[in-house]
Protein backbone atom coordinates (compact mmCIF):
# COMPACT_ATOMS: atom_id res chain seq x y z
CA UNK A 1 0.00 0.00 0.00
CA UNK A 2 1.38 3.39 -0.96
CA UNK A 3 2.31 5.87 1.74
CA UNK A 4 0.00 8.45 0.19
CA UNK A 5 -2.99 6.27 1.05
CA UNK A 6 -2.01 6.56 4.73
CA UNK A 7 -3.49 10.06 4.66
CA UNK A 8 -7.08 9.37 3.65
CA UNK A 9 -10.53 10.12 5.08
CA UNK A 10 -10.01 7.79 8.06
CA UNK A 11 -6.78 9.63 8.90
CA UNK A 12 -8.60 12.98 8.75
CA UNK A 13 -11.16 11.57 11.19
CA UNK A 14 -8.43 10.56 13.63
CA UNK A 15 -6.74 13.98 13.39
CA UNK A 16 -10.04 15.80 13.91
CA UNK A 17 -10.53 13.81 17.08
CA UNK A 18 -7.01 14.77 18.24
CA UNK A 19 -5.76 11.20 18.70
CA UNK A 20 -2.32 12.33 17.49
CA UNK A 21 -0.15 15.25 18.49
CA UNK A 22 -1.31 18.51 20.02
CA UNK A 23 -4.72 20.17 19.70
CA UNK A 24 -5.10 22.65 16.86
CA UNK A 25 -6.04 25.39 19.35
CA UNK A 26 -2.77 25.00 21.22
CA UNK A 27 -0.80 25.02 17.97
CA UNK A 28 -2.54 28.18 16.78
CA UNK A 29 -2.00 29.88 20.15
CA UNK A 30 1.70 29.05 19.76
CA UNK A 31 1.78 30.48 16.24
CA UNK A 32 0.27 33.78 17.37
CA UNK A 33 3.25 34.34 19.64
CA UNK A 34 5.42 34.48 16.51
CA UNK A 35 3.11 35.74 13.78
CA UNK A 36 2.77 39.40 12.79
CA UNK A 37 -0.54 40.99 13.76
CA UNK A 38 -0.75 42.62 10.33
CA UNK A 39 -3.52 40.60 8.65
CA UNK A 40 -2.10 41.40 5.19
CA UNK A 41 1.09 39.38 5.57
CA UNK A 42 1.82 36.67 3.02
CA UNK A 43 1.67 33.24 4.68
CA UNK A 44 2.57 29.82 3.23
CA UNK A 45 1.55 26.53 4.84
CA UNK A 46 3.72 23.80 3.33
CA UNK A 47 2.33 20.27 3.57
CA UNK A 48 -0.92 21.96 4.56
CA UNK A 49 -2.96 18.75 4.66
CA UNK A 50 -6.69 19.39 4.70
CA UNK A 51 -6.17 22.97 5.87
CA UNK A 52 -6.56 22.84 9.65
CA UNK A 53 -4.09 25.66 10.31
CA UNK A 54 -5.18 27.70 7.31
CA UNK A 55 -8.82 27.49 8.44
CA UNK A 56 -7.96 28.88 11.87
CA UNK A 57 -5.85 31.67 10.37
CA UNK A 58 -8.65 32.51 7.95
CA UNK A 59 -11.07 32.78 10.88
CA UNK A 60 -8.66 35.19 12.56
CA UNK A 61 -8.86 37.46 9.53
CA UNK A 62 -5.58 36.73 7.73
CA UNK A 63 -6.13 37.56 4.07
CA UNK A 64 -3.16 36.30 2.04
CA UNK A 65 -3.01 32.57 2.72
CA UNK A 66 -1.36 29.95 0.52
CA UNK A 67 -1.22 26.19 1.05
CA UNK A 68 0.51 23.36 -0.78
CA UNK A 69 0.27 19.59 -0.36
CA UNK A 70 1.02 16.62 -2.58
CA UNK A 71 -2.09 14.73 -1.42
CA UNK A 72 -5.00 15.36 -3.80
CA UNK A 73 -7.63 14.21 -1.29
CA UNK A 74 -6.32 16.66 1.31
CA UNK A 75 -6.20 19.60 -1.10
CA UNK A 76 -9.73 18.90 -2.36
CA UNK A 77 -11.00 18.79 1.21
CA UNK A 78 -9.18 22.03 2.01
CA UNK A 79 -10.73 23.73 -1.02
CA UNK A 80 -14.20 22.69 0.14
CA UNK A 81 -13.73 24.19 3.59
CA UNK A 82 -11.61 27.25 2.77
CA UNK A 83 -13.26 28.48 -0.42
CA UNK A 84 -11.66 30.56 -3.16
CA UNK A 85 -9.93 33.13 -0.95
CA UNK A 86 -7.03 30.77 -0.14
CA UNK A 87 -4.50 29.82 -2.84
CA UNK A 88 -4.13 26.03 -2.79
CA UNK A 89 -1.76 23.90 -4.85
CA UNK A 90 -1.70 20.13 -5.19
CA UNK A 91 1.95 19.57 -5.97
CA UNK A 92 5.38 18.61 -4.76
CA UNK A 93 6.75 21.66 -2.91
CA UNK A 94 9.85 21.73 -5.14
CA UNK A 95 7.90 21.58 -8.41
CA UNK A 96 5.22 24.21 -7.82
CA UNK A 97 6.30 27.65 -8.97
CA UNK A 98 4.95 30.36 -6.69
CA UNK A 99 5.72 33.87 -7.90
CA UNK A 100 5.89 35.63 -4.56
CA UNK A 101 7.78 35.63 -1.28
CA UNK A 102 6.34 35.15 2.18
CA UNK A 103 6.44 36.76 5.61
CA UNK A 104 5.75 33.44 7.32
CA UNK A 105 6.26 29.82 6.23
CA UNK A 106 4.85 26.95 8.27
CA UNK A 107 5.74 23.28 8.17
CA UNK A 108 3.62 21.74 10.92
CA UNK A 109 2.37 18.33 12.12
CA UNK A 110 5.87 16.79 11.83
CA UNK A 111 5.54 16.91 8.03
CA UNK A 112 9.31 17.27 7.65
CA UNK A 113 9.63 13.69 8.87
CA UNK A 114 8.27 12.66 5.47
CA UNK A 115 11.43 14.18 3.93
CA UNK A 116 14.73 12.34 3.71
CA UNK A 117 17.73 14.11 5.19
CA UNK A 118 18.85 15.24 1.73
CA UNK A 119 15.36 16.49 0.86
CA UNK A 120 15.00 18.34 4.15
CA UNK A 121 18.31 20.11 3.59
CA UNK A 122 17.05 21.06 0.12
CA UNK A 123 13.70 22.23 1.51
CA UNK A 124 15.32 24.56 4.03
CA UNK A 125 17.49 26.12 1.31
CA UNK A 126 14.39 26.37 -0.87
CA UNK A 127 12.52 28.18 1.90
CA UNK A 128 15.33 30.67 2.33
CA UNK A 129 14.63 31.81 -1.22
CA UNK A 130 10.86 32.00 -0.54
CA UNK A 131 10.97 33.97 2.71
CA UNK A 132 11.12 37.76 2.84
CA UNK A 133 13.76 39.67 4.76
CA UNK A 134 12.72 39.64 8.45
CA UNK A 135 10.43 36.70 7.62
CA UNK A 136 9.84 33.75 9.96
CA UNK A 137 9.87 30.00 9.23
CA UNK A 138 8.43 27.54 11.77
CA UNK A 139 9.37 23.86 11.48
CA UNK A 140 7.86 21.11 13.62
CA UNK A 141 9.43 17.65 13.93
CA UNK A 142 9.47 14.58 16.14
CA UNK A 143 12.19 14.54 18.79
CA UNK A 144 14.20 11.43 17.78
CA UNK A 145 15.30 10.64 21.35
CA UNK A 146 11.71 10.69 22.59
CA UNK A 147 10.53 8.49 19.72
CA UNK A 148 13.34 5.99 20.25
CA UNK A 149 13.30 5.81 24.04
CA UNK A 150 10.05 7.11 25.52
CA UNK A 151 7.26 6.77 22.97
CA UNK A 152 5.23 3.55 23.46
CA UNK A 153 5.85 1.09 20.66
CA UNK A 154 2.12 0.38 20.41
CA UNK A 155 -0.92 2.56 21.13
CA UNK A 156 -4.70 2.14 20.92
CA UNK A 157 -7.29 4.88 20.40
CA UNK A 158 -11.07 4.70 20.36
CA UNK A 159 -12.68 7.66 18.59
CA UNK A 160 -16.02 9.24 19.44
CA UNK A 161 -17.44 7.53 16.36
CA UNK A 162 -16.64 4.12 17.83
CA UNK A 163 -13.85 3.56 15.33
CA UNK A 164 -10.57 2.21 16.67
CA UNK A 165 -6.98 2.94 15.64
CA UNK A 166 -4.15 0.62 16.70
CA UNK A 167 -0.69 1.97 15.89
CA UNK A 168 2.61 0.10 16.04
CA UNK A 169 6.02 1.69 15.61
CA UNK A 170 9.38 0.20 14.70
CA UNK A 171 12.51 2.32 14.97
CA UNK A 172 15.77 1.80 13.09
CA UNK A 173 18.01 4.07 15.15
CA UNK A 174 21.09 3.43 13.04
CA UNK A 175 19.41 4.76 9.89
CA UNK A 176 17.07 7.25 11.65
CA UNK A 177 13.97 5.51 10.30
CA UNK A 178 10.54 5.24 11.93
CA UNK A 179 8.12 2.73 10.40
CA UNK A 180 4.50 3.21 11.46
CA UNK A 181 1.76 0.63 10.95
CA UNK A 182 -1.86 1.50 11.67
CA UNK A 183 -4.84 -0.81 11.88
CA UNK A 184 -7.96 1.31 11.42
CA UNK A 185 -11.15 -0.45 12.47
CA UNK A 186 -14.33 1.28 11.25
CA UNK A 187 -17.59 0.49 13.03
CA UNK A 188 -20.22 -0.57 10.48
CA UNK A 189 -24.00 -0.26 10.75
CA UNK A 190 -24.32 -3.96 11.58
CA UNK A 191 -22.08 -3.50 14.64
CA UNK A 192 -19.09 -5.22 13.09
CA UNK A 193 -15.73 -3.65 12.30
CA UNK A 194 -14.12 -3.17 8.88
CA UNK A 195 -10.36 -3.48 9.26
CA UNK A 196 -7.80 -1.70 7.05
CA UNK A 197 -4.01 -1.67 7.34
CA UNK A 198 -1.84 1.38 6.60
CA UNK A 199 1.93 1.87 6.62
CA UNK A 200 4.23 4.85 6.37
CA UNK A 201 7.98 5.38 6.71
CA UNK A 202 9.31 8.53 8.37
CA UNK A 203 12.83 9.95 8.76
CA UNK A 204 13.97 11.17 12.16
CA UNK A 205 15.96 14.43 12.15
CA UNK A 206 18.05 15.42 15.15
CA UNK A 207 18.34 18.92 16.56
CA UNK A 208 21.96 19.17 15.44
CA UNK A 209 21.15 18.03 11.90
CA UNK A 210 18.33 20.54 11.45
CA UNK A 211 20.45 23.28 13.03
CA UNK A 212 23.27 22.64 10.57
CA UNK A 213 20.87 22.77 7.61
CA UNK A 214 19.26 26.05 8.65
CA UNK A 215 22.53 27.82 9.49
CA UNK A 216 24.15 26.69 6.25
CA UNK A 217 21.09 27.96 4.36
CA UNK A 218 21.54 31.40 5.92
CA UNK A 219 18.85 31.38 8.60
CA UNK A 220 19.22 32.65 12.15
CA UNK A 221 17.82 30.28 14.80
CA UNK A 222 15.47 32.45 16.82
CA UNK A 223 14.14 29.79 19.22
CA UNK A 224 13.98 26.02 19.71
CA UNK A 225 11.02 24.63 21.66
CA UNK A 226 10.07 21.23 22.99
CA UNK A 227 6.31 21.71 22.77
CA UNK A 228 3.57 24.12 21.77
CA UNK A 229 3.44 25.56 25.28
CA UNK A 230 6.74 27.26 24.50
CA UNK A 231 8.85 25.05 26.78
CA UNK A 232 12.59 24.97 26.18
CA UNK A 233 13.64 21.93 24.14
CA UNK A 234 15.18 19.16 26.26
CA UNK A 235 16.52 16.28 24.22
CA UNK A 236 15.78 13.58 26.83
CA UNK A 237 12.30 14.85 27.71
CA UNK A 238 10.61 16.80 24.93
CA UNK A 239 8.15 15.08 22.59
CA UNK A 240 8.53 17.73 19.91
CA UNK A 241 11.31 19.65 18.23
CA UNK A 242 10.12 23.06 17.01
CA UNK A 243 12.46 25.51 15.27
CA UNK A 244 11.58 29.18 14.83
CA UNK A 245 13.86 30.62 12.15
CA UNK A 246 14.45 34.16 10.98
CA UNK A 247 15.88 35.23 7.67
CA UNK A 248 19.12 37.07 8.15
CA UNK A 249 19.46 40.59 6.83
CA UNK A 250 21.12 40.73 3.44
Amino acid sequence: MSELNFFDSSYVSSIDNETRGTSIKKQIDFLFKHIQKNKNIELLDQCCGHGRHLAQLQKKGYLNLTGIDINEYFVDKARQSLGMNVELYCSDVFEQKINKRFDLILNMESSINSFSKESLNRLIKFNYELIKEKGIVIIHSFNPFYVDNLLPKKTWHELKSGNVIIESRRIDSKNSILDITQIRMSLCNNGEYRRENFKIRQTLHSKSEIASYVVNAGFQIKDIYGDFNGSVFKERESKNLIFVLKRRYT
